[in-house]
C-alpha cells in the first residue's frame, strides 16, 4: 500500500493511501489525512513538499510531486487550548496514541515470539546449551528495557485534571505495559530455571 512519510514536531507519521487514492487526492485530503495522526487544525497546516509549500488546496498533491515513499514536512502553530476546544487534549491524545502504537505493533508481537522461543527451549529433550540459555535470557532484559522506555514515554505526557480521556488513555496504556513487564520476567524466569 503506497505511504508517504508526514515530519512533524520531531516526529515521522507513515501516512497510507491506495494507489487510487494517491492519483487524485488533493492538499485538503492530505491535511486530512495528516489530522488524524496529529490532530493538528488544517487550517493551521502548511504543508512541504520538495521545497515547495503547497498552497492550493484545491490542487491534486501529485502536482507537487508527491507519490508513494515522498517525505513531506508539516509546519503549524501549535494550538492554544482556550482558541480551540479540545485541542491540548487531542495532542495529549495523539501522543498517547502513538506510544500505544509502538507498543502493540513492535514490542508485543517481539515479546510473543520471546514466548514462543523459550517455550521451544524448555520443551527440548536433548540437553541444553548454556549460551542459547544466555542468549534467551538477555533477550528477555532488553525486552524488559523496551517496555521500561515505553513508560518513561507514558510519563513524559502530562495530563491535567481536566483531561479525562487522556488521563484514561494514558492509565490504560501504563498497566499494559507492566502486565507486559510482568509476563516477560514470568518467561524469563522459566529459562533460568531448566
Amino acid at each position: 500500500m503506497p505511504q508517504v512519510e508526514v515530519k512533524w514536531a520531531g516526529k515521522r507519521f507513515q501516512l497510507e493511501f491506495s494507489q487510487e487514492q494517491l492519483e487524485t487526492a488533493t492538499v485538503k485530503d492530505l491535511k486530512d489525512k495528516c489530522y488524524e495522526s496529529t490532530h493538528v487544525d488544517p487550517a493551521r497546516m502548511k504543508l512541504m513538499a520538495y521545497g515547495a509549500v503547497m498552497k492550493n488546496n484545491e490542487q491534486r498533491v501529485s502536482t507537487y510531486g508527491v507519490r508513494d515513499g515522498s517525505k513531506l514536512i508539516l509546519m503549524a502553530a501549535p494550538a492554544k487550548a482556550d482558541e480551540v476546544p479540545g485541542a491540548a487534549e487531542g495532542q495529549l491524545l495523539a501522543q498517547i496514541s502513538e506510544t500505544t502504537k509502538k507498543l502493540n505493533e513492535k514490542i508485543v508481537p517481539d515479546i510473543e515470539s520471546y514466548e514462543r522461543r523459550v517455550k521451544e527451549f524448555v520443551s527440548k529433550t536433548a540437553p541444553k546449551q548454556p549460551k542459547e540459555q544466555q542468549k534467551l535470557v538477555e533477550y528477555g532484559v532488553y525486552l524488559n528495557e523496551q517496555l521500561m522506555q515505553i513508560l518513561f514515554d507514558f510519563d513524559k505526557v502530562v495530563c491535567g485534571v481536566e483531561f479525562e480521556k487522556a488521563r484514561q488513555q494514558r492509565k490504560e496504556g501504563v498497566r499494559q505495559c507492566q502486565a507486559l513487564l510482568d509476563k516477560v520476567d514470568s518467561i524469563k524466569a522459566l529459562v533460568k530455571t531448566v
